[in-house]
């Protein structure tokens, strides 16, 4: 079983947790669902047309401005604030992109007020940190100081702990139903009953850890550190997908803090030997990020089978057969492109030989020079779980405490960089709206919200599909 896969038992004991007993929001299926309501509703609002019709004529134009230099463009994505602050300490803020993207807006609209604050505020807040780190010469120390990635790792793990606490009397319910006696009638037992979903669920993941476990062996992790590694990992998946449901952030990435970095950082590369790091760097496929993990979106998935009366069994099963299919279709599709365009040559960027640079020069590092257990980023890591923990009781404490846990954990990553300031856009606009109309001018606004996310994908992907055909650069909606 492969380390993101779910049983179908497991997937819906997930759901009745998170769906039904929580009632988490799942922001991100709003849009598809409102689209496929059987009455149509949405087609109907004119507000909706109007940010479709806005946003798609805003991807025009800039598509035409890449064919076309002479027509103007209308995005400034490409503009970074860093050349404003040449002079150390300031310099330390490193790459600042000023981006504005329509659909980050749209999508920023349907998450809480709150979260919307905290993405920006402490997107800053890192900032000031480098600032601060650059000044008292902590960087001149240590190039990582103050060990941003190892903070957001630890909030991660603060937020895993908090889903497992919150899911506990649901777990010890299933664990308690899957290892009950059965009486009788355990031979005419229907499939579908609680018990049997509950010992599927049960088996399902003792099944996953232990291929993934030993997996991890055969390939040259000690037994100890391989259950480390996948523990790790699925910490990270929990995190992750707990912050989808609940309020649907549109970015989590948390590039190379993964469990391969993560163990290295905390045990020490002259520990571990040279076969426990090249494994460590075969996983580093599904691990230098985590902003496309499919957790969330089977999840959401789920969801959207429950709001529809959809089967979950069939929905998960077309999801084991498109991943089978992308797969292989990944596979031939990246060899093919490098030998036809040649892999050095005309494919530019990380395409094609930049993440496996990344990977083993990596290891080439370890290799060369071990190191002992790092300190710094050890105690990084403690101080961002005690600042989510903290973040989360003066939550649940205090009424209108603006600060959330999921904008101090995302807000350091690399994609939070590009989507900053259409966060900021995004709250100020749904503040205006809810300071002065109220919940009745947000739901007003919800079709006109609907509309610019829809028009920004449909014509940014037709610009993609338009590209594919001429065999040229084109617009891409992410890049701007």
């Amino acid at each position: 079983m492969p380390p993101n896969a779910a049983t179908p038992d497991c997937a819906s004991s997930r759901r009745r947790q998170w769906t039904e007993k929580e009632r988490l929001g799942y922001p991100i299926v709003q849009l598809p669902l409102a689209l496929t309501a059987e009455e149509g509703g949405l087609f109907r609002e004119r507000l909706f047309w109007i940010g479709l019709a806005a946003v798609g004529a805003y991807d025009f134009l800039n598509g035409m401005h890449v064919l076309y230099p002479i027509v103007p463009s209308l995005s400034f994505n490409g503009y970074d604030a860093l050349q404003h602050f040449t002079a150390r300490p300031w310099n330390a803020i490193g790459w600042t992109p000023l981006a504005v993207f329509p659909f980050i807006i749209g999508l920023g609209y349907l998450l809480p007020v709150d979260l919307l604050f905290s993405c920006w505020f402490f997107f800053l807040f890192w900032k000031v940190e480098k600032v601060l780190s650059s000044a008292l010469g902590y960087l001149s120390i240590h190039p990582k100081f103050p060990f941003i990635d190892a903070q957001m790792f630890g909030a991660y793990m603060a937020v895993c702990a908090f889903a497992l606490w919150t899911a506990r009397s649901h777990l010890a319910a299933v664990v308690r139903e899957a290892f009950r006696r059965e009486g009788a009638d355990a031979a005419t037992r229907p499939l579908g009953s609680k018990a049997m979903q509950s010992r599927s669920a049960v088996l399902g993941l003792v099944a996953g850890l232990a291929f993934g476990v030993g997996f991890g062996n055969l390939a040259g992790l000690p037994v100890w550190l391989s259950v480390a590694f996948f523990g790790i990992y699925f910490a990270i998946a929990i995190a992750v997908t707990r912050m989808r449901a609940e309020l649907g952030p549109p970015t989590h990435d948390l590039h190379f803090i993964g469990p391969d970095q993560t163990l290295a950082s905390l045990l020490g590369t002259q520990h571990l030997g040279g076969h426990a790091l090249g494994a460590l760097t075969l996983f580093f496929w599904f691990n230098r990020a985590y902003r496309c993990h499919p957790m969330p979106h089977q999840l959401e998935g789920l969801k959207m089978a429950q709001q529809t009366r959809t089967s979950s069994r069939g929905l998960l099963g077309a999801m084991l057969l498109a991943s089978l299919v992308g797969i292989v279709a990944t596979f031939w599709v990246t060899l093919h492109v490098s030998y036809a365009l040649g892999a050095a040559t005309r494919i530019h960027g990380w395409s094609s030989l930049g993440f496996g640079t990344e990977a083993y020069n990596r290891l080439g590092s370890w290799l060369a020079a071990p190191t002992q257990p790092e300190t710094g980023a050890t105690f990084a890591i403690a101080v961002g779980f005690a600042m989510a923990t903290a973040l989360m009781v003066l939550r649940r404490s205090l009424f209108g405490w603006p600060f959330h846990v999921l904008g101090f954990a995302l807000s350091g990553g690399w994609s939070m960089w590009w989507a900053w300031l259409s966060l900021f856009i995004a709250w100020a606009l749904k503040g205006i709206l809810l300071r002065y109309g109220g919940l009745q001018w947000y739901r007003k606004g919800l079709p006109f919200f609907y509309g610019v996310i829809l028009g920004d994908f449909l014509v940014g992907g037709c610009w993609t599909i338009f590209g594919l055909v001429i065999g040229r650069p084109v617009y891409s909606l992410w890049s701007g």
